[in-house]
């Protein structure tokens, strides 16, 4: 129950979807014969699969934790099992109202998964509906491979790629390189896709946030297509930078098309009222959805993905903690993003919710200027975040953290302009922003150094490039991952990241550079 001190509501939001279908496994214990060759052997070099399994740490936690594990196990070997059927039935009415408006449990593939298995040792036939929600969940994560095969993706990011491709291309249209009314419907097409994704339901989120604080009207955006018990701070924030940038291009916009019209140039009949009914459901849906973010900031002052205060780090210490992943804390990536939408809508230090989050990053700050990144690789990308939250709420560009991050990034470029990090920076910090220079990171870092004021010099040089690698058609190429699932665990390649971060990068440079007599020749090579 919620008021134990160890309940399914302290732990992570990936972790509480995958806990319920587990223990549903363990209580059932399901057993399927398989011939060798569909077995999974090959994985393991000979010898290891009979090696022990890591016995966890030594500390007195983790032996209690080890324990109180072995004496429910031979509590359950005798049979002593006291309501164990009234959880059974709990656990299946907590999966099956997940269920609802959403791509499978989580929206996530262990779940989806997990729940096939677990509703089949319950007793649910393979033909029965909710079986059959699972398979066609999962059967949309299956996507065709380039040799004839298939791979699974561990989930679907429409809604983090359109609210970041709505912002790199909002930005370039600012910048003078996207113009014209079809661009401009396209982008009008993206604003509806994301109001018309808002969720604006009850969700796990409000187990964390008091009642005094939970907002009126709910409000946020998920990752995937649907996931409606799980909107998360970090795509919420993501979709208002993303609503901020298309205002500014229509603003500009709507000038030019004054100019138009005074001059004698028509507008179609109607574009008016759905524009102007646009621009008032946008209104609309980020006064919610700032209401929102301000009542999921940690008491730290930081934000987390899908939770609020859900630190309680004892829990790493139980035996099944995989990765200690099991709590969501702050991380100064999703801080810096969340400050930056803030920012971009007009709040400024000074404002309880402001002053909060920039503290929690200049607490967070590495010695040498960095931010960490949880869910992008790595330094650089949190440190590009962290810069663009500071910068977007008031902080001046020579303040002292401002200051030494943009030198952390300069000392971190490359000899040919670009930026790399590998995902070994996780388990080794010495590697912080060292390893083969991708479009992305590369991306991230001159972002960076745009906010912090220096056009010059690396910033410059990063753009040069990007101009220099980029295809004819408009594509870059990078292989590496630059996502974070886990750190240490778990990478994603996000397909988009090579393209529209490399174009929100040189927009917002061109932009800062327009009028200056040292980067016109650059910032034209770009618009052109």
């Amino acid at each position: 129950p919620d008021w134990f001190p160890i309940n399914l509501h302290r732990v992570s939001a990936w972790s509480r979807t995958m806990i319920v279908p587990l223990s549903l496994m363990w209580a059932f214990k399901p057993v399927r014969e398989i011939p060798t060759h569909a077995g999974m052997l090959e994985l393991f070099a000979p010898g290891e699969i009979d090696r022990p399994p890591p016995t966890g740490g030594t500390g007195p936690w983790d032996r209690f934790f080890r324990g109180v594990d072995r004496a429910m196990k031979v509590c359950e070997g005798v049979g002593l099992q006291p309501f164990r059927s009234r959880a059974v039935q709990a656990c299946r009415r907590w999966m099956l109202e997940r269920f609802a408006g959403s791509d499978g449990l989580g929206a996530i593939f262990p779940p989806i998964v997990w729940s096939i298995v677990a509703l089949r040792a319950m007793g649910c036939d393979e033909d029965a509906p909710e079986v059959e929600e699972c398979w066609r969940q999962l059967q949309r994560l299956v996507e065709p491979d380039d040799d004839g095969g298939v791979r699974i993706e561990p989930c679907r990011s429409p809604v983090w790629d359109t609210a970041i491709t709505l912002r790199a291309l909002a930005a370039a249209q600012a910048a003078g390189a996207c113009r014209g009314e079809d661009s401009r419907r396209q982008l009008d097409r993206a604003v509806d896709w994301l109001l018309d994704n808002e969720l604006r339901t009850a969700g796990d989120w409000q187990k964390g946030v008091p009642a005094t604080r939970r907002p009126a009207a709910a409000s946020g955006w998920c990752f995937q297509y649907a996931n409606r018990f799980y909107p998360d701070v970090d795509d919420t924030a993501m979709v208002l930078i993303a609503f901020a940038e298309w205002r500014r291009a229509v603003a500009s916009a709507d000038v030019a098309e004054e100019a138009g019209v005074a001059e004698g140039a028509g507008v179609a009949e109607g574009a008016g009222d759905d524009h102007g009914r646009r621009l008032g459901r946008v209104a609309a849906a980020i006064g919610r959805a700032v209401r929102w973010l301000a009542a999921m900031q940690n008491s730290d002052g930081g934000w987390a993905a899908f939770d609020r205060d859900n630190d309680f780090e004892l829990l790493c210490r139980v035996p099944f903690a995989d990765h200690n992943a099991m709590i969501d804390p702050s991380t100064p990536d999703i801080a810096g993003r969340v400050l930056e939408a803030l920012g971009r809508l007009g709040l400024r230090s000074g404002h309880s919710v402001i002053d909060r989050g920039v503290a929690y990053l200049r607490n967070s700050q590495e010695a040498d200027g960095s931010w960490f990144g949880r869910w992008g690789v790595n330094y650089i990308y949190g440190t590009w975040q962290a810069v663009e939250g500071l910068r977007a709420v008031g902080i001046a560009a020579d303040d002292p953290a401002v200051r030494s991050a943009a030198n952390w990034l300069v000392s971190r470029q490359q000899a040919d302009g670009g930026w790399g990090e590998s995902p070994d920076s996780y388990a080794d910090p010495s590697l912080a922003g060292r390893g083969t220079p991708t479009p992305s990171q590369t991306a991230w870092a001159v972002a960076g150094l745009v906010a912090a004021g220096r056009l010059d010099g690396a910033a410059a040089d990063g753009v040069r490039w990007l101009v220099d690698r980029q295809a004819s058609d408009g594509d870059f190429a990078e292989s590496e991952f630059t996502g974070t699932g886990f750190p240490k665990v778990f990478y994603l390649r996000y397909h988009y990241y090579r393209v529209y971060f490399p174009l929100m990068a040189l927009a917002r440079w061109c932009r800062a550079a327009r009028g200056s007599v040292r980067h016109t020749e650059l910032a034209r090579e770009m618009v052109a």
